[in-house]
């Protein structure tokens, strides 16, 4: 064989291995991307539910004669950064005695919240990760409270950056969940 019959052969070479690199790449890339959105979003999951537990603290000591709204808001500023209250992260609700519907809907409002301070950046920071239809595609159905625990529980598709529509790869379906103990239970 001369050297005049290999004369293409590397640059072949090349175009092929270089393809199947930034291929394996990319799906590395989407899944660090993926296991990031799951991260962020358990986290602001968690705090969220922690804090709905702890609702029925702020109306146990009230014993109903002031709710969290009436707090001023000159009050507000000495302990936050914000010279506003945000409505999102209270609520004069006890979530033991709420319904199903209310729960969820509280739970949804007080993962924004924490997400991003409020539903409109909630949003936008979930579409940036991935997540499908943003903050309308969670899924806060299976959230309850189950006696003196709730559970939040959010089910949402998440796209990778590599899709592959005929073989069903490149979208994920997920659930995260996480449990706290309401304030004031005695179990």
């Amino acid at each position: 064989m001369h050297q005049d019959d290999t004369s293409g052969v590397m640059a072949i070479e090349a175009c092929v291995s270089l393809t199947f690199f930034m291929i394996i790449m990319y799906a590395l890339y989407s899944m660090v991307t993926l296991f990031s959105a799951q991260s962020i979003i358990g986290h602001a999951l968690s705090e969220s539910c922690q804090s709905l537990a702890l609702e029925n603290y702020s109306t146990s000591k009230s014993d109903g004669a002031w709710s969290v709204s009436q707090v001023p808001v000159s009050l507000v500023k000495l302990f936050t950064t914000s010279p506003e209250r945000n409505d999102l992260f209270t609520t004069d609700e006890t979530i033991a005695k709420a319904d199903q519907n209310t729960v969820q809907d509280l739970s949804k409002t007080r993962f924004a919240a924490f997400l991003g301070g409020s539903e409109e950046n909630a949003d936008a920071i979930l579409k940036a990760l991935g997540v499908q239809e943003g903050l309308e595609g969670m899924d806060f159905s299976k959230t309850g409270v189950n006696g003196s625990d709730l559970t939040m529980s959010v089910t949402y598709k998440i796209a990778l950056l590599i899709r592959a529509d005929a073989f069903h790869l490149g979208e994920f379906t997920t659930t995260q969940s996480v449990c706290s103990r309401l304030w004031g239970s005695s179990d």
